[in-house]
Formats: C-alpha cells, sequence, structure tokens
C-alpha cells in the first residue's frame, strides 16, 4: 500500500480527475475542511506519490462565471496542441450538462461552452486530427465518434464505434475513460458498471489511426473487475492514465480514499487482453500420441490425462487407463523426442490396492454422486509426477466409489522408476475422507526449507508446508476448501476462468516464477475445459504475480470434442525439453496429446498479461 504525503490535512475530497502530460502526473481535487473549499492540482512523477508543486485550479465558463467544481463530474482532459489543452466535464446542477473549456495550462480552464451536439462524457483524443478534424469519443451507454474543425461545432457519427455486449462484462453502459494515440492505433480504456453486480469492470479497445472509426480490437476479458479488489462497498471511478509505459487506474471510495492500480503497459499488446496467440502453443500434428488398444483389457476404453516428468533424456508418461473392467488404472509410455511414443508397456504399472481407491466386488452403482472421466469402477485417477532428489513422488484422485474423491500420496526410488522396476511405496491418503479433493500437486523443490503441497488455486492459492513427507501417515489428513460445499458461489462470471477447476501439472521454476497452468470453465461457454497460465512468486507461490488473461489452450480438435467427454483439453505433464514447453493432456477424457510452445515466447506472452496490484493513494499532510 502506498501512503502519498502531501502539504495540507484534508478533510473530505472529491477526486475530479487525473491527467498526464507524459512526464508527469496531475490529480484533480476537491477539498473541504469546514465550511471552506479548496480546489488543487497536485503533482507526482511516478503516479503514485503526489509529493511534487501544488498548484490552485479554477474553471471559467463563458459568461466570466466561476464553475461551481464541486458539482462537476467526468474530468477529461487532453494535450491539444504544445502549449494547449482542451477538458470535457460534465456540471451536475439543476441539469447535467456537458461543457468544453480549454487553457494555456494545466490547471486554469477558461470559456468553458456547452457542447451542444452530445451530453455524455467525452474525451479529446490529444495530439490528433483526422482529415483536418479534432476527434473525440464519448459516450455513457455506448461509445460514439464526434469530429470538429473548431472544437465549438461537432459531427456525430451515425453509428456506434464500441457497443454493450450482452452477457459478458461490458454488457451495460460504456463510459470512456482515456484515449490515447499509441504506434499501432488509438488506444481506449473504457469502464462500465454491471446492472446485476452494481460492480466496475474495465476493457480496452484499439482503433485505427487512418480511420478512427474502424475498430481493430478488443480486450476480450476485463482488464479489471471491482470483484478482484475486495475493498470498499462503494467506489467510483476518477480516471486513467498511461505514464513510464504503465496503465494507472485510479478509483475513489466514500470520498476519502483514493486507490490506483497499474498494470505494465506493452507496446505490442495494445488491446492488453487480446486472445493469447492461437500460434504460440502449438498441438503436434500427429496427435493423439496415445490411443485406447482394445487387445489391452485394461486400456481398451480410454487413455487419458498423462503425467509427465523428463528424465534420462526421454519423456515418460503414466497415464490414466480405463478398460473392460471400468476401473482406472495407469499405464506408463515414453518418448525420446517428447513427441512420437517409443516404449510402451503392455501391462499397468500401478493400479488400486487400497480400500480408499477400490470399489465392492461387481459393484456397478456410485453410492455418492461423482464421475469423472468414466471407469465406472473407481480407482487411480489422474496422475502428477514430481521428481525431488532420488525419490519420483505421485499425487493421484482415489476413488472407490463409496466415498468422495480424495488425494492420495506414493513415491518410488528414481533409478527403480527409470528400471522400470515399479516398487511404489504404500500410499496413503492426505485429504479428508468425505470430501472431494482432486489435483494436488508438489513442488519439485522444498521451500523456505520445507516440502509445499499446493491443494487450491481458487478463490486463492493454498499451499500445505510439511517438514517431512513420513508425516503424512495416513491419520494426517491436509485441510483444504471442499469444493462441494463452494460450487459456484463467488465466481467472477464475466471472465474466460469464471469457474477454476483446479490446477494441471506440478509447477515448474521459471526465470519469472513458479508457472502453473490450470484448468477453468466460462460460464458464457460452459462445458469446455480450457487452459490457462499463471506465474507464481518464489518466495511466497500464494502471491500470483501473472495470469494470462485468455486461455492458453482451448478444445479446438476433433481429438478433444470426439470422445468419452466433448469439449476437453486437461493437462496432467509438462516438461522443459531444448527450450521448449512441453504440455501433455488428455483430450476429450479419452486420448492422450501434447502441445508445444517455446518457454521464453510462452512467458513473455503470460508476463503482458500483469495482476493488478490495488495501492492506496490515502492522502496526508
Amino acid at each position: 500500500m502506498r501512503v502519498v504525503y502531501m502539504n495540507k490535512i484534508i478533510v473530505k475530497n472529491n477526486y475530479l480527475g487525473i491527467f498526464t502530460d507524459g512526464e508527469n502526473a496531475y490529480l484533480y481535487t476537491q477539498s473541504k475542511k469546514g465550511i471552506h473549499d479548496y480546489y488543487f492540482v497536485d503533482t507526482s512523477y511516478d503516479g503514485f506519490k503526489f509529493e511534487g508543486p501544488r498548484k490552485n485550479f479554477f474553471v471559467t465558463r463563458d459568461d466570466g462565471a466561476i464553475e461551481k467544481i464541486d458539482k462537476c463530474s467526468f474530468f477529461r482532459i487532453s494535450r491539444i496542441s504544445d502549449g494547449k489543452y482542451g477538458l470535457f466535464y460534465k456540471a451536475n446542477a439543476r441539469k447535467s450538462q456537458l461543457y468544453f473549456a480549454t487553457s494555456k495550462n494545466i490547471s486554469h480552464f477558461i470559456g468553458a461552452k456547452v457542447v451542444k451536439d452530445f451530453n455524455e462524457c467525452a474525451m479529446l483524443v490529444p495530439n490528433f486530427k483526422y482529415k483536418d478534424k479534432y476527434v473525440a469519443f464519448f459516450g455513457e451507454n455506448d461509445i460514439y465518434l464526434a469530429t470538429s474543425k473548431d472544437l465549438s461545432k461537432w459531427e456525430i457519427s451515425k453509428e456506434p464505434i464500441l457497443t454493450k455486449r450482452s452477457d459478458n462484462f461490458d454488457s451495460d453502459g460504456l463510459i470512456v475513460g482515456d484515449v490515447s494515440v499509441r504506434e499501432d492505433g488509438i488506444l481506449l480504456t473504457y469502464f462500465t458498471k454491471r446492472e446485476d453486480s452494481k460492480k466496475w469492470f474495465m476493457g480496452t479497445a484499439l482503433f485505427d489511426r487512418e480511420n478512427p472509426a474502424n475498430l481493430l480490437y478488443r480486450s476480450r476479458e476485463a482488464l479489471w473487475g471491482e470483484d478482484q479488489s475486495l475493498l470498499e462497498n462503494s467506489i467510483n471511478p476518477v480516471g486513467i492514465i498511461i505514464l513510464n509505459e504503465r496503465l494507472i487506474v485510479y478509483f475513489s471510495a466514500n470520498q476519502e480514499k483514493l486507490y490506483a492500480f497499474s498494470l505494465k503497459f506493452f507496446k505490442q499488446s495494445p488491446a492488453f487482453s487480446k486472445a493469447f496467440p492461437p500460434f504460440l502453443v502449438k498441438k503436434f500434428k500427429d496427435n493423439p500420441i496415445l490411443r485406447p488398444l482394445l487387445h489391452h483389457f485394461w486400456e481398451s476404453k480410454q487413455t487419458f490425462n498423462p503425467a509427465a516428468i523428463y528424465e534420462g533424456g526421454k519423456v515418460h508418461l503414466l497415464y490414466r487407463a480405463v478398460g473392460d473392467t471400468d476401473s482406472s488404472v495407469l499405464g506408463y509410455a515414453a518418448s525420446g523426442d517428447g513427441f512420437t511414443i517409443d516404449d510402451r508397456h503392455d501391462d499397468p504399472v500401478y493400479v488400486p490396492t487400497e480400500p480408499f481407491e477400490c470399489s465392492e466386488p461387481g459393484q456397478k452403482i456410485f453410492k455418492v454422486p461423482y464421475l469423472s472421466g468414466g471407469g465406472g469402477n473407481g480407482g487411480c485417477e489422474d496422475p502428477k509426477l514430481t521428481v525431488i532428489d532420488d525419490r519420483i513422488y505421485m499425487t493421484y484422485v482415489a476413488f472407490s466409489g463409496r466415498s468422495y474423491p480424495g488425494v492420495a500420496l506414493t513415491s518410488i526410488k528414481k533409478e527403480d522408476f527409470l528400471a522400470h522396476k515399479w516398487n511404489w511405496e504404500k500410499p496413503v491418503l492426505i485429504s479428508h475422507p468425505n470430501q472431494v479433493h482432486k489435483n494436488w500437486l508438489l513442488f519439485p523443490e522444498k521451500i523456505n526449507g520445507k516440502y509445499a503441497i499446493l491443494h487450491n488455486i481458487s478463490p486463492s492459492v493454498s499451499i500445505e508446508y510439511i517438514d517431512d513427507l513420513g508425516e503424512l501417515d495416513g491419520n494426517r489428513h491436509i485441510a483444504s476448501w471442499d469444493p462441494h460445499n463452494y460450487w459456484g458461489t463467488k465466481h467472477l462470471r464475466h471472465y474466460w476462468d469464471s469457474h477454476v477447476r483446479g490446477p494441471g501439472p506440478p509447477p515448474i521454476k521459471t526465470q519469472l516464477g513458479w508457472l502453473l497452468l490450470y484448468h477453468a470453465m466460462d460460464y458464457r461457454d460452459y462445458d469446455r475445459y480450457k487452459l490457462g497460465a499463471m506465474i507464481l512468486s518464489y518466495e511466497d507461490p500464494t502471491k500470483v504475480l501473472y495470469r494470462s488473461r485468455s486461455p492458453v489452450m482451448e478444445p479446438d480438435r476433433h481429438y478433444e470434442n470426439e470422445g468419452y467427454k466433448s469439449g476437453v483439453v486437461y493437462a496432467g505433464g509438462a516438461v522443459i525439453k531444448d527450450k521448449d514447453l512441453l504440455i501433455y493432456y488428455g483430450g476429450a477424457d479419452k486420448y492422450t496429446c501434447v502441445a508445444k510452445s517455446n518457454l521464453e515466447e510462452f512467458l513473455d506472452e503470460v508476463k503482458r498479461s500483469e495482476v493488478p496490484l490495488v495501492s492506496s493513494l490515502k492522502i496526508k499532510a
């Protein structure tokens, strides 16, 4: 949290607007002390610490009257040319009315005139003309374009250039937040408030400099949503600037507090949350790499959801298999190049042995309402492999059909694994019985001297730290959020991952932090499992540093839609090989597949989706 020290004690503030000249940020504030009102412009060199020179601020109308600034809103300031600035604002007296004024400095605006051609929040495109005309974007419902030769009489576009989108984060009124000219277009950032949730969201759109009415890109997901702030019951947007290659958004709460969050601005990512480039993650042309084998009774129906490790110059896969017995067991396969299967065992290498993963003889109907990817007789599902020192640990979903599925842990010596001597340790249940738990992961190295088990990522990343994994002896169970009791109560409905299903492969250590792939669904596109990515802090993996604003992989191939369950990509393993990230996943709950991405490019794209960090700008003398 950032605290700003200023040179006057503030009793009550009305934050009017924010502006940048490219070097400094200027905050426009009405401050009330007792019965007196003060109007200031405060200066900041970084957009957060307003410790620079303070100037008095006033606006006069064309008849000479001084504007009652405390009755105004929607201050949007733009540089018109060198040494000249333009201000749109709304005066909310008996009738809300839009005005426009100009100034030769940033603090004294004179000659404000009523804008007669439109009456909604507006902002000039700074330092820009189209066909020798000034250009403004305006709107509080849909966004329109206005052009003018003299900044007095305006021509309005017949159709809106940006409209609301049904069943999306911006399905209600759009309000102009900021307009800036970039190398690749005119960037519009807008606010929108959902009528159903009464929460604010923010999106971006990019327009053509050669034709400002031509939309080039539009963010598919919200750049930020009020649901994520967890700060105040009621907030109001103040404005947006781009300073020092960061987009900074300001909003106030209770006329006392001012908050801001910032995002790294990438010149090559103008719309910020544009879809993850589809060419970045390439699916193998010969997918699936593993299919069911009819002559193997134990894997005649499904071979999917693989775990993966890279050891001894090979990628080793353990995959979930379902066959004639309808019981889930684990098979083994290996590949030298990561794509072509060189070795595949004729028999399963791991089978259910404990009561918590074995069904009753002849059992065909579950005693609990659960079914995941087939396997009507329960078993061992969805393995995850982690190498630590000379052992390979495996977490997996254990399901007997008599109780809810839980997470089990076992291990094997690395030398035995590589020699195909399947001397697994006796598995233990590490999650609480009678609760639904799946997809727990073990970090590949100790964190702060302790083993780390990631057991939940929604609504936040949760990790259990353990001195010795031997403490998990079947009697100690890790307490975790129970999705059975939490289903759908706090989702963000207007994001691609509005229903987070759980993590994918174990975390991979990278130069940015721990790379974690995860599965999620979109309530606007339900029943389709998609894959996202996030980067967790090295020292404290509960902190999310970056998070993809769109899926990194979606079920768009026939082998991801023609199987036991349509529309599924489920990643269980990932390795780094020859500077590439290889992702091993199940398609349609039937096949095993692989996709590849250059690791550096993949991380760079995820980094573009920096998680906004909210900072407090509490103003104090």
